[in-house]
């Protein structure tokens, strides 16, 4: 158990690069990412289409939630609204600056990210796809729910590593490569094993 207890410590210090700062070059106010919201349940997750969004609506959206968080009233704070990615939602980017391709997560329950696509509209007109969400940077900021980020390192053998978040934390860039990639987001439930409610 004491050897088990410090090769998960050790793995957890050299994967779990949570708090570093952004990486990627930013980006203009007019840049076209893609949203796509992730209505989890019991039955399963169920994901809209994904829609347009530019760099400074995200932007915009998050000086909304921060003034929210500090107390103070947004005009454009719309908590209840689940057409976009509402503010009580888990948002997770594939950038490490809060901005990019979106998916935003509401209800309580597990996705697998490798079965969903990253999406962006061509020149043709288009959606094509970028990749999955099994992405090994990127960026996140828990909603009104707690939960974790699971990833699974490359190697042999692999290991699964689980970062938990509580409600309304603090919102986090990581950078797992190349040693690591996210494969897994669950929201509605603590490290303590809470039912979802």
């Amino acid at each position: 158990m004491k050897i088990y207890s410090l090769v998960l410590l050790v793995l957890v210090s050299c994967v779990d690069n949570v708090d570093e700062g952004p990486v990627d070059d930013p980006v203009s106010d007019d840049t076209v990412f893609y949203q796509t919201v992730a209505h989890a349940s019991a039955d399963g997750v169920v994901f809209d289409d994904p829609q347009p969004i530019t760099a400074k609506q995200q932007r915009l959206m998050a000086e909304a939630r921060m003034a929210h968080e500090r107390g103070e009233v947004h005009p454009s704070w719309t908590p209840t609204q689940d057409g976009a990615c509402a503010g009580t939602s888990l948002w997770l980017f594939d950038r490490t600056d809060y901005s990019g391709n979106e998916i935003c997560f509401t209800g309580c329950g597990v996705a697998d990210l490798t079965n969903y696509v990253r999406t962006y509209r061509g020149v043709d007109g288009r959606l094509h796809v970028l990749g999955t969400w099994r992405i090994t940077s990127g960026s996140y900021w828990p909603g009104d729910r707690p939960g974790a980020l699971g990833t699974v390192t490359n190697g042999s053998p692999a290991y699964f590593v689980e970062h938990w978040f509580t409600a309304w934390g603090a919102r986090a860039a990581f950078n797992y490569a190349p040693d690591a990639y996210l494969w897994a987001v669950g929201v509605g439930f603590s490290y303590a094993g809470e039912p979802c409610p």
